[in-house]
């Protein structure tokens, strides 16, 4: 099938397409077109990388001198969510 039959299908099957399939569908095409316009796409794509500020710099050199001296409390995932939500299990 050459490329103007192909579209002139594509075009017939857009025709008949459910209406609550319709999104999906152009999601689709505009994913296999990279024309992709998802805001999520978007949102990422435009971010820009901020660079941590001073305060948060200092929390990771603290817990990383507290980590060297011993001084570190690791906590397991189970016990974390019991402290967290307060689940007495």
């Amino acid at each position: 099938m050459d490329a103007t039959k192909t579209r002139d299908h594509l075009h017939e099957l857009i025709d008949v397409l459910p209406e609550d399939e319709l999104k999906a569908a152009q999601r689709f095409l505009e994913f296999l077109s990279g024309l992709d316009t998802h805001p999520a796409i978007l949102a990422f794509e435009n971010a820009s990388i901020e660079e941590p500020e001073s305060d948060e710099i200092e929390l990771i050199e603290r817990s990383r001198r507290e980590d060297e001296r011993g001084e570190t409390e690791w906590v397991s995932h189970e016990d974390a969510e019991r402290i967290l939500l307060g689940d007495e299990r």
